[in-house]
């Protein structure tokens, strides 16, 4: 069930500080700081993914108590990832897998899939599709062909687009407060 309540989607009632932390991440201008990356901004909105999703309970069994945040293909995220691994207090610790292949990505909970994989995404697509990993990619129409979270850049800022269908057949919840801040998409949407 996409966007249920809060309460029933954490197990503790969330602070007041993530909810203040995505305002100001999805209201990011990266033209207002001219300094910020790109992908350093979305890798913060890669962590934050982890505040907002819950993911099916066989994926919690298999996945070593840690959070597995994955790209696959070419990293663009440079240390970005790392930096903020090192930095940010969640209620499970991180573990970061670049470069994985599609035999390594099942105990991923995030799986970012770069643009150096553009021509091949929907094969991957197709190889975890219902698997309870959340899917995100900066690829155009990557949303519209059931990956579950879409990064575009509209009017220099960072929007999402989110399929609700992809995110409902793999088993994830995602928090309604996401949803409110994105576009939902579904399946070959125009």
């Amino acid at each position: 069930i996409v966007g249920d309540s809060i309460g029933r989607l954490f197990k503790k009632p969330l602070s007041p500080m993530p909810i203040v932390l995505l305002a100001l991440i999805l209201s990011y201008s990266p033209q207002a700081y001219a300094d910020a990356k790109e992908y350093d901004v979305k890798a913060v909105y890669v962590f934050n993914f982890l505040k907002f999703t819950r993911w099916p309970e066989e994926m919690s069994k298999t996945s070593n108590s840690s959070y597995n945040i994955c790209v696959a293909g070419r990293n663009p995220f440079g240390n970005s990832l790392k930096k903020i691994a090192n930095q940010i207090e969640l209620s499970r610790p991180v573990q970061l897998y670049i470069g994985v292949s599609k035999r390594e990505i099942n105990n991923c909970h995030i799986l970012f899939i770069s643009r150096s994989l553009k021509t091949r995404y929907k094969e991957t697509l197709r190889t975890i599709n219902n698997k309870g990993i959340l899917t995100v990619s900066d690829i155009k129409g990557f949303a519209k062909a059931s990956g579950i979270i879409e990064m575009v850049i509209r009017r220099g800022r960072i929007h999402l687009m989110i399929n609700t269908t992809a995110a409902e057949k793999s088993g994830i919840f995602l928090n309604s407060m996401l949803l409110e801040v994105a576009t939902v998409v579904n399946n070959g949407d125009h």
